[in-house]
Order: structure tokens, then C-alpha cells, then sequence
């Protein structure tokens, strides 16, 4: 997900100037989803658990800043590199 920067009248300031971007991963972390959400996320993108956001973030920062079950933090632990 990509927002970029706009003006007034709602047109993009230029295609190179981002707000922000992220993975819908880091947006279902930030609203303490169910872990089974989670492991479907991360079946249909493997790389998201340890993809940064576009402020340096991983998904587990969000997870953990929403309060996550333990159960949705282990998959996002497991399923991050060694």
C-alpha cells in the first residue's frame, strides 16, 4: 500500500514523493488481528514478516504496539529469519 503526497485539489505532487508505504501485513499488525489472519498473510507472502516499512518498521513493531496475542507474534517469529 502506497499513499503519495498531494495537493489541494487532490492530484499527486509528483510520483516520487511518498507519504508512506506498507505491506497490508503491517496494517492487520496494527489491528491486533487473529494469528490465523496472520499465517494466511504470510502464506500468500513469505518475505512480509521481515519486510521494513517505509519508517524502518517490521510488522512485529506493530504487532507488539497493538498488543497481539502471543499466539500472532510466535507466527511472525517463525516466520522471520534466523
Amino acid at each position: 500500500v502506497v499513499r503519495y503526497e498531494r495537493d489541494a485539489q487532490g492530484n499527486k505532487v509528483a510520483p516520487h514523493r511518498i507519504q508512506w508505504r506498507f505491506l497490508p501485513i503491517h496494517s492487520a499488525c496494527a489491528l491486533n488481528p487473529p494469528a490465523s489472519f496472520l499465517r494466511k498473510l504470510v502464506t500468500a507472502y513469505p518475505d512480509g514478516p521481515r519486510t521494513l516499512d517505509d519508517q524502518g518498521l517490521l510488522p512485529l513493531h506493530y504487532a507488539c504496539g497493538a498488543k497481539c496475542s502471543r499466539e500472532a507474534i510466535y507466527c511472525l517469529l517463525m516466520n522471520f529469519p534466523p
